[in-house]
């Protein structure tokens, strides 16, 4: 390139880059004027790696036609005319790297009339077959996450959503809201599950309340649990959901049931016996099921997790 004129800046063999700055058209000199017109061009040349020991060769000439300021400066670059003198001038030159780089066909690798070097018509059938059901198999595959149409949603996945969907219309649709299969949906049911499990076990632990024999089990085993999952949510907030989910399920069981250890221990009692006593007396059984479960759907109603938080 240098050797034809062209005032050449940039070399990077290992990204296999070349690039000159941008230049005047007619004396092939770097130039301070205003990037606007065919008279001031910039020419690019990068490799792209095809098999090994070869590689394509491609350059491109370009201008910009016009200023726009809301745009980046790379967007409003376009190739020259087909009569562009630089652009002529960098066609030759493709033309006779190509004359000295360029494949030597022989009568294996001559091209067949089904454009494919030494490829015969059951092969390339074979292989475009292949290539199609897989292209077929990817895109219906390709799901778009449903999520509550924020300005993360609108701006990184609403234009993936309508070009997959303008390439390929039988493409299953985006989820709408209040579908059964979209977030909101989910984390509302989670909710109602919470509302349902945590009624069920506060009106098991007030409903078994023995004044007369002191026996307050189920609101202990409430209080229990409230002071541990309060102390323990801001912990695992930030954790993955799997995680989160096990942890909490775990140290709701142990902290619903440890007020009973401690009040057993205390009154030098069998453990075991004063469990058994608390399921017999305060259905203790009902609220050690029905609040793991509430603290579960709650931690899933409140906490919303994106897609790309789930897998990291």
């Amino acid at each position: 390139m240098r050797q034809d004129s062209l005032p050449v800046s940039i070399v990077q063999p290992r990204d296999g880059l070349i690039e000159t700055p941008w230049f005047n058209a007619k004396t092939f000199t770097e130039t301070d004027a205003r990037r606007l017109g065919p008279d001031v061009v910039q020419v690019r040349a990068w490799l792209d790696p095809t098999k090994p020991g070869s590689s394509r060769v491609t350059m491109e000439t370009v201008y910009r036609p016009l200023a726009d300021p809301s745009l980046p400066d790379r967007e409003l670059d376009r190739l020259v005319p087909s009569d562009h003198p630089v652009g002529k001038r960098v066609g030759d030159l493709i033309t006779a790297l190509a004359r000295v780089y360029g494949p030597q066909l022989s009568d294996s690798t001559r091209e067949t009339p089904f454009g494919i070097p030494g490829r015969t018509r059951w092969q390339t059938a074979f292989r475009s077959c292949c290539r199609s059901r897989i292209r077929e198999k990817t895109v219906l595959e390709y799901r778009v996450p449903s999520t509550e149409y924020s300005t993360e949603y609108r701006e990184n996945f609403a234009p993936v959503a309508s070009l997959a969907h303008s390439r390929n219309p039988n493409l299953p649709p985006v989820a709408p809201l209040l579908s059964w299969t979209s977030r909101r949906t989910g984390r509302t049911l989670a909710g109602l599950a919470a509302l349902i499990s945590f009624g069920i076990a506060i009106y098991t632990a007030i409903s078994q309340v023995d004044r007369v024999l002191h026996i307050y089990d189920g609101l202990w085993m409430l209080g229990g649990t409230a002071v541990a999952t309060g102390d323990l949510c801001s912990l695992v907030w930030s954790w993955p959901r799997d995680k989160a989910i096990a942890l909490l399920a775990l140290v709701t069981v142990i902290a619903s049931w440890t007020p009973l250890v401690a009040l057993a221990l205390r009154a030098k009692i069998p453990i075991l016996a004063r469990l058994k006593g608390a399921v017999f007396f305060s259905s203790a059984d009902v609220v050690g099921v029905a609040l793991p479960v509430g603290v579960v759907c709650l931690y899933l109603a409140v906490k919303e997790y994106r897609r790309w938080e789930v897998r990291r």
